[in-house]
């Protein structure tokens, strides 16, 4: 709501926080635009994963985190050995297309993601995944400073960062969105699944929707003691646990195709918009420290 606002205010300041001009280069442009939504699909696709870690596997907080070190692996060295690759060839485009389709294919796997899902596929998974944003938290980087006038460097690599948080921020918000709409769609019909009675199964429903009670909130008592203390779901409680966990993941896999979709709109940027630029090396374009803005895209 306050984005035009915001525009309107910083088009007219002296030394505004996003330069318009800097728009009309097109390599800035579609850097800038291919951050934003990959940063929508990797921090709103893997907010989640914590979470089934400790509800679902019953595991701590802190082995939950190192549960996540296999996507952690993948990121650090794809984005290592991209900036080696970049260094030594010069080339960027191709590189960055092909970490785009590792991405999504990593997001289309974890959208199979079930209750049942043993770990060492889910971190095969989560792997791949990081292997493909890895290049794209350090090329879009290089894409950016080989592309923008020497004088520009900072405030063209602060809006990258900048638009990487913004993306980050609206995924979370998506896909927050997103899981507890499904959440609440899939639970009845995976708590009948998992053989309740359908009247027991809305009466469940009903408790959650109305905000009687959240049913995935993670705590010290495991899910299956908290249902045995309530009398009326006495001989049922294995059958809620097993439908409550079905329902929460197959939620949270609803979650990976919001990301995978803006991951092929990022891939689509990238292919058909991105161009190779000769890299900036250390000393160079000194000169060019006044250079104006082209008036026109690349």
């Amino acid at each position: 709501m306050l984005t035009p606002i915001f525009i309107v205010i910083d088009s007219r300041a002296k030394e505004p926080i996003v330069p318009p001009e800097l728009f009309r280069i097109r390599n800035f442009t579609v850097a800038i635009a291919a951050v934003l939504v990959t940063a929508i699909a990797f921090f709103g696709a893997i907010v989640f994963l914590p979470r089934w870690f400790q509800f679902v596997q019953e595991v701590s907080p802190t082995e939950s985190g190192l549960y996540l070190l296999p996507l952690t692996f993948g990121v650090i060295i794809s984005s290592v050995g991209s900036g080696i690759i970049v260094s030594r060839t010069g080339r960027y485009k191709w590189l960055l297309v092909g970490s785009l389709v590792l991405l999504g294919a990593g997001l289309f796997l974890s959208t199979q993601l079930t209750a049942t899902t043993e770990m060492p596929v889910l971190w095969v998974w989560m792997f791949v995944s990081g292997l493909g944003v890895g290049p794209t938290l350090s090329v879009f980087t290089i894409v950016v400073q080989a592309s923008v006038p020497f004088s520009r460097l900072g405030v063209a690599t602060g809006n990258l960062t900048f638009f990487r948080q913004v993306g980050a921020s609206v995924g979370l918000a998506l896909v927050g969105t997103v899981f507890a709409d499904s959440f609440s769609e899939r639970l009845t019909p995976e708590l009948v699944r998992s053989g309740v009675p359908e009247r027991m199964a809305t009466m469940v429903e009903d408790f959650t929707t109305s905000g009687g009670g959240d049913l995935t909130q993670v705590s010290n008592v495991s899910l299956s003691d908290q249902l045995s203390q309530v009398p009326q779901l006495e001989g049922f409680v294995d059958q809620l646990v097993a439908g409550i966990y079905g329902a929460f993941s197959l939620a949270i896999a609803d979650t990976f195709w919001i990301g995978l979709v803006v991951t092929l709109a990022a891939l689509a940027l990238v292919t058909i918009g991105l161009q190779d630029k000769p890299i900036r090396h250390l000393g160079e374009d000194e000169a060019t420290d006044g250079e104006v803005v082209p008036p026109a895209l690349a």
